[in-house]
């Protein structure tokens, strides 16, 4: 590839309290096939060894010069830690990565690629491995070579419908949408959504990465062990979550030009509705909660409408469902 048509890449690794993990992550960083241009790792005020021992692997590795290390003395959060490191970014191309993933050997060259392929996209999402605390291969996320860009489909859903792993994307994706939410506790679902709407996400077969699961990973609450009780619990708070999403994915929406703009805006409007609704599902009579069936009908799943029909106990017997399909 010529110097004209190269296209510079930034790694942006996220993390706190990943002692147990940050090595291989840093690991993975070293060890591209295609070095990146520019290497930046922002951890969120670790109490744990996280500090140390990066700063110790950046001496050993002779780095000091090549990475950047953002180590906060407090806690500022997901995404005020996210900025932090993307503020120091000058390169076209970003791939985020959090401290308890691995990075293939192959990303950074496999991530300027298919940008050179998709020159019109502003985010490209590969394929990879989902592994547990000890690195043991649970199973592959797999996509096929094609374009995502089904919105009304990941409006429905409340989420991109794509996971948020693998993902890299063009520094614009921020100048066009602006700085990340600080009131959400992940960066995903609007960085996703962002390329969504932005000409859709180019998907690869091609593995590049490896997806740590554990008890304290922040999605943690969706696959451990837990009894149904506490998972309702923190299911009821994670709606009023998804609501403030759904109301930046209408913020997105509005700065796009589509010829159905008014019925995607529509849509994520009363999706926000819906999960503000959800949130007290529990304390909502059977006649309101069939009566959701009709006032949120388009923008209802399947899940969504069990939720409707049978309340709390619907919302119980879909994490049993989703144990049995090995999806918890």
């Amino acid at each position: 590839m010529s110097d004209q048509t190269r296209q510079t890449i930034a790694i942006v690794l996220i993390c706190y309290n990943q002692q147990d993990f940050i090595v291989e992550a840093l690991d993975g960083i070293r060890n591209q096939t295609r070095e990146p241009e520019e290497v930046i790792i922002a951890d969120d005020g670790s109490t744990d060894n996280t500090h140390r021992m990066i700063q110790e692997y950046v001496r050993r590795h002779n780095l000091e010069k090549k990475w950047l290390l953002l180590l906060s003395q407090k806690n500022r959060g997901i995404n005020k830690n996210i900025q932090a490191g993307l503020d120091h970014a000058t390169a076209d191309i970003i791939i985020l990565m959090a401290g308890d993933d691995i990075s293939l050997e192959n990303r950074c060259s496999v991530t300027e690629e298919l940008f050179r392929l998709h020159p019109l996209r502003l985010m490209i999402s590969t394929s990879g491995y989902v592994i547990n605390k000890t690195g043991e291969i649970i199973r592959e996320v797999a996509y096929p070579d094609s374009v995502f860009d089904d919105i009304e489909e990941a409006i429905r859903h409340g989420n991109p419908r794509i996971m948020p792993v693998g993902h890299a994307m063009r520094r614009e994706i921020f100048s066009r949408f602006g700085n990340l939410p600080t009131d959400v506790p992940n960066e995903d679902d609007q960085t996703t959504f962002r390329g969504l709407i932005s000409g859709g996400i180019a998907r690869s077969s091609i593995k590049t990465f490896k997806y740590r699961i554990h008890d304290q990973s922040a999605s943690a609450w969706l696959h451990k062990r837990q009894s149904g009780d506490a998972y309702f619990e923190r299911f009821k708070v994670d709606m009023s979550v998804r609501a403030r999403h759904m109301r930046y994915w209408h913020n997105a929406l509005e700065k796009t030009q589509f010829s159905n703009k008014e019925k995607l805006l529509g849509m994520a409007d009363l999706k926000a509705r819906f999960y503000v609704d959800l949130g007290s599902i529990d304390s909502t009579p059977l006649r309101f909660r069939l009566r959701y069936l009709s006032v949120y009908r388009n923008v209802l799943t399947m899940k969504d409408s069990v939720y409707c029909i049978f309340g709390a106990s619907g919302v119980r017997s879909w994490q049993r469902l989703r144990r049995l399909l090995g999806r918890a």
